[in-house]
C-alpha cells in the first residue's frame, strides 16, 4: 500500500513539469493553424466549412491524453529509463524538421536522427577532441540507445492505435492528379495528437518502489534513484487516399506502424542483452 502511495505522490509531482515547459503550448499553436489551413482548403474546394478549428483540437487532445495514458503504463510499465538530455534533443530535431515539412514533426524522424547521431559519436570518440562539438559528443555519448530505441517504439505503437481508432476521422475530400493528368477525388488524412508522456528519469529525492524483479528494464544503473517526469510529445498522421476508403487506408497503415514498432522495440530489447549489436 505504501509503494501505491508513493507512486501517486510521484505521478502528482511530476504533472506540473509538463505545464511548466513551453512546448505543449507550442504544439497547440501548431495544430490550431494546421486546422485552420484544412478549412481554408475546404472552403477554397467547397466554398463551406466542414469542420473547425475548435473541433480539431479537440479530437488531438482527447485522443493525445489516451494515447498519452496507454504509452506512460506501457513506457513506466517496462521501465524506459530516460535523461532530460534525449527529449530536449528530440523536441530541438523535431522542430527543425518541421521547417521542411509539418509531418516530419513525429518523433519517428527526430528519433532515428538521434539514434544516427548517437551511433556517429560511439564509432567516431575523437569528435570529442573538437573544441565546439566536445560538449555535444559527451551528451550524445551519455545517450542510451535501448531506451530511446525502447520509447520511440513504444510511442509508435500507440501512433498505430490511434491511427486505428480515428485515422479516418475528420478527412477531407480533395481533387488531386492522376497518373494520366486527370483530376480525382480522394481524401486528405492529417492528424496531430499532442500526447503527454510520463517518463521515467535518474535523479530525485526518493526512489520510486521496485515494480517487479528486474524493473526496470532499459537502464543503465541498477543503483541509481529515479523519479518522474511528465514531458510532451507529439504524433502526427498525414496521408492522401485515391485509391481506397479512408478506413481501409488508415488500418492498412497502422497495421504497418505496429510492425515497425515492435520491431524496433525488438531491437531495443536486443541491444539491451548485447550492446554489441549496434556499437
Amino acid at each position: 500500500m505504501n509503494g501505491l502511495l508513493q507512486w501517486l505522490e510521484a505521478l502528482i509531482h511530476a504533472i506540473p513539469s509538463f505545464f511548466l515547459s513551453p512546448f505543449p503550448y507550442v504544439m497547440l499553436g501548431i495544430i490550431a493553424l494546421q486546422w485552420q489551413r484544412q478549412i481554408d482548403l475546404e472552403r477554397k474546394l467547397f466554398s463551406a466549412r466542414l469542420h473547425t478549428v475548435a473541433e480539431g483540437i479537440l479530437h488531438s487532445v482527447f485522443y493525445g491524453l489516451l494515447g498519452g495514458l496507454l504509452v506512460s503504463i506501457l513506457i513506466l510499465g517496462s521501465g524506459v529509463v530516460f535523461s532530460t538530455v534525449p527529449l530536449l534533443y528530440l523536441w530541438g530535431i523535431a522542430f527543425v524538421l518541421m521547417l521542411f515539412h509539418v509531418r516530419y514533426l513525429c518523433f519517428a524522424y527526430s528519433g532515428a536522427i538521434l539514434g544516427g547521431a548517437v551511433l556517429v559519436a560511439r564509432w567516431f570518440p575523437q569528435g570529442a577532441d573538437i573544441v565546439w562539438l566536445s560538449e555535444v559528443w559527451g551528451q550524445l555519448n551519455s545517450i542510451s540507445l535501448p531506451s530511446l530505441f525502447a520509447f520511440v517504439a513504444l510511442l509508435h505503437l500507440i501512433e498505430a492505435l490511434l491511427i486505428f481508432l480515428a485515422g479516418s476521422k475528420r478527412g477531407t475530400p480533395i481533387y488531386l492528379e492522376g497518373k494520366r493528368g486527370k483530376l480525382v477525388g480522394g481524401y486528405q488524412l492529417q492528424h496531430f495528437w499532442l500526447v503527454p508522456v510520463f517518463v521515467l528519469v535518474e535523479g530525485g529525492q526518493a526512489t520510486l518502489p521496485v515494480l517487479y524483479q528486474g524493473w526496470p528494464f532499459f537502464t543503465t544503473s541498477s543503483t541509481a534513484v529515479y523519479s518522474l517526469l511528465l514531458v510532451p510529445a507529439v504524433l502526427v498522421f498525414s496521408e492522401q487516399v485515391t485509391s481506397s476508403r479512408p478506413e481501409q487506408k488508415a488500418k492498412f497503415m497502422a497495421q504497418g506502424l505496429a510492425a515497425y514498432s515492435l520491431l524496433l522495440l525488438g531491437m531495443a530489447v536486443a541491444t539491451q542483452y548485447a550492446p554489441s549489436l549496434v556499437y
